[in-house]
This record gives structure tokens, sequence and C-alpha cells, in this order.
């Protein structure tokens, strides 16, 4: 939204001043559609990676050496996703996870990536089933590499 309304503002400024509006419009230009697709490519992967518990798809994502992880307790994870026994050590856990898609959508003001809204089925190997509704913010640096996934429960 805040995205839109600065493209409307720029777009009446620059009514009879082509040079300042085209300034304008130009900083407007933080939301990448190009980065957009390769942002929502790599969760879609990630999603199949995670769903089918797949650690060398996962750690074949293009991510940064080191992600951070912020938990909804507000407790901090330092992860690699190239690290096979933390994946595994993980997915050990679990009888079957299904993390779905509510919706994926850039997030277009001066931060790069994208939110999902999401919920998941997961069922753990004692049995014990969980249902959980998710927003999670996935922030890539300039090279689209994964830095850093702010999660939150609802």
């Amino acid at each position: 939204m805040k995205y839109f309304i600065g493209i409307i503002i720029a777009a009446l400024t620059s009514c009879g001043n082509p040079t300042g509006g085209e300034k304008e419009i130009n900083e407007l230009k933080v939301f990448s559609d190009v980065d957009f697709q390769i942002h929502k490519k790599f969760v879609e992967d990630f999603q199949k990676g995670w769903n089918s518990m797949d650690v060398e798809l996962l750690g074949g994502l293009n991510t940064a050496d080191t992600v951070i992880i912020n938990y909804t307790s507000n407790e901090i994870l330092k992860v690699s996703f190239k690290d096979a026994n933390f994946w595994n050590s993980f997915f050990s856990q679990y009888n079957s996870l299904s993390w779905n898609f509510n919706s994926v959508s850039p997030i277009s003001d001066t931060l790069n990536g994208v939110v999902v809204k999401s919920y998941s089925v997961n069922e753990m190997k004692n049995g014990a089933i969980s249902n959980e509704k998710w927003v999670m913010f996935f922030y890539f640096n300039a090279a689209n590499q994964l830095v850093e996934v702010d999660e939150y429960m609802k």
C-alpha cells in the first residue's frame, strides 16, 4: 500500500515537471518484479524441500553462509542451510511436514524480500500433530541470497 501511494504522489507531483517527476519515480523503484520472482521461487523451492524433508534441496538454496532466523518466541537462531547435520537432526523428530502458502507478496519498502502467509500441519514421531498459522518475512541481500527470516505465529 505504501508503495502504491508513493507512485500516485510521484505521478501527481510530476505533472508539468517531467525532469523532477522522473527523479521521484526513479527513487520509488525499490520494488523489483525480477527480484520478487527470484524470491518467490526461492520460497517455493524452500517449501518443496521442507515438505519433502529434502536436505540436499535445502542445502542447495541460494543463502548467505549464516541465515538468522527470528522465531515468534524472540529466540534467534543462526544456521547454515548447507549444514546437512542441522537439517537431518531437525527432520529426525517428524514423520511428516506440510507447509502451505496462503500468499506470497513482495516487501516493497526499503527492505528486499517477501512476506509469506501460510499454515502448517506437522506430525511428530511421537504422534503429536501441530496446526499452525504463520506470517514469515524472508529478507535477501543484493546478491539475492537469503540472509534472515522473521517468523510470527498467528
